[in-house]
């Protein structure tokens, strides 16, 4: 996804970002705090506080792989992918 050691940004990241309730496109507006995080190597989990998800994440030497425990009530369940963001996106 990125160059290494071109000097300056190239490309960006796909976000893929899960959430609950209605649909919120404005990445400043569907952010969530988080909680519960612990890392070793190859593997990641956290809880996504505002909508009660717990995501977990790992790779492979040529893929990513992430899941998604939604809690269980009535409402929307998604998952936002945003392929357009860039890194600058998130410094403004």
């Amino acid at each position: 996804m990125h160059l290494s050691g071109v000097g300056c940004q190239d490309l960006g990241n796909i976000v893929l970002r899960p959430t609950k309730g209605d649909l919120e496109l404005d990445p400043l507006k569907y952010r969530s705090s988080y909680g519960q995080e612990s890392a070793v190597p190859g593997y990641y989990q956290v809880t996504l506080k505002r909508y009660g998800i717990h995501a977990e994440m790992s790779a492979t030497t040529h893929t990513g792989i992430s899941a998604y425990t939604f809690p269980a009530s009535n409402g929307e369940a998604n998952i936002i992918i945003d392929a357009s963001l860039m890194i600058t996106d998130f410094n403004q």
